[in-house]
């Protein structure tokens, strides 16, 4: 089924489901295993999660790790201090140029200055060009390193600044190489013991790499989804990663994606070389309901997304958009927490 309209994935949700806090205990979250080929869901924990899956089956994870990429600063007029400024920190171009997001109560154009404050010190930066108007990135250069003037940066629907817990709970426990503006928050759920009791069962595990940037979780603002451009994103797939892979799949073992950033890795990197190798590059795929077809994830671990969002198109396209919208409704009626620090779902 193909459905256009970006309106068709919509959804409304009760305030109190969204989850601003992680659980005191990340494995604590529940689960909402849906089985696409009955059509059925069940409702569990996340710690049960060695008992649902198969020996043999591969759990393929995005080690990629925050950035503290949320800076507040001002507005430099005619070399005076002016309104608030907020930056957010996608990737670096190229030494001391960055591509950002910003926002702030003047009209933001190249040549706009501003300075950022971090324990009575700044660092200056200028605008030097909109680096894409599908998006509204900006290219920026700084005269030194931004990187460690901020915080980790939340969603905005949190509707609060980052708390010293966040420093823990927004990074998954396997993240690594640094590089991403949010976290791939499927992850968030697993803990060093979890690992634990997925290796004794004999669920393999590898890793890839994907800067989480605008093109993840910037909204849909077109009418019909076809006409949404997405950002690219940077991704990293090892030959060890491939070959555990392409092994699983002579054995007929499931191929598990851990979030939607780690299926848009796998599905790209198979997209451009036609099989699975040692790659690395720039996607800006979007996954949605009969636009693509699924050639290496055979099942999805995914959190609760927002409505309207290509994290519930690349869902429904993967499952199928009635039992998404159905199992979503489910999880409203059953008080599931939504969204980065909210509960999860098993898609097989």
């Amino acid at each position: 089924m193909f459905l256009s309209r970006t309106s068709d994935y919509s959804f409304s949700l009760p305030d109190e489901l969204i989850a601003r806090y992680p659980l005191e205990k990340r494995d604590n979250s529940r689960l909402l295993v849906i089985d696409r080929k009955k059509k059925v869901w069940s409702h569990h924990l996340f710690s049960e999660l060695p008992e649902l899956l198969e020996e043999g089956d591969l759990l393929v994870a995005n080690n990629s790790k925050v950035m503290k990429a949320r800076l507040f600063g001002y507005r430099i007029l005619n070399g005076e201090r002016g309104g608030k400024v907020e930056c957010l920190l996608l990737n670096e171009k190229e030494k001391g140029t960055w591509e950002c997001m910003m926002k702030s109560s003047a009209k933001i154009r190249p040549g706009f200055l501003f300075q950022i404050e971090k324990d009575k010190k700044t660092i200056d930066a200028e605008v030097i060009s909109l680096r894409d108007p599908h998006t509204g990135t900006l290219e920026v250069r700084w005269s030194e390193s931004p990187l460690g003037w901020g915080e980790l940066p939340l969603p905005p629907y949190m509707n609060r600044r980052t708390e010293d817990s966040d420093e823990d709970r927004y990074q998954t426990v396997y993240a690594k190489k640094i590089g991403s503006a949010a976290a791939p928050t499927a992850g968030l759920h697993f803990t060093h013991e979890l690992h634990q009791k997925l290796r004794q069962k004999k669920i393999n595990w590898e890793e890839v790499t994907l800067h989480v940037g605008v093109g993840t979780f910037k909204p849909v603002q077109v009418d019909s989804i076809k006409d949404h451009v997405m950002h690219s994103e940077r991704y990293f797939l090892s030959q060890k990663t491939a070959d555990s892979i392409l092994e699983s799949k002579k054995q007929n073992k499931k191929i598990i994606a851990v979030g939607t950033t780690s299926v848009r890795t796998l599905e790209s990197s198979f997209e451009k070389n036609k099989t699975l190798c040692a790659d690395e590059g720039d996607t800006d795929i979007f996954i949605y309901p009969g636009g693509h077809e699924f050639r290496v994830v055979d099942g999805l671990i995914t959190n609760f997304h927002l409505p309207e969002s290509t994290l519930l198109m690349l869902v429904s396209a993967f499952a199928g958009y009635d039992l998404i919208m159905s199992a979503y409704q489910e999880a409203i009626k059953q008080r599931y927490r939504f969204y980065s620090y909210g509960d999860a779902m098993l898609i097989l």
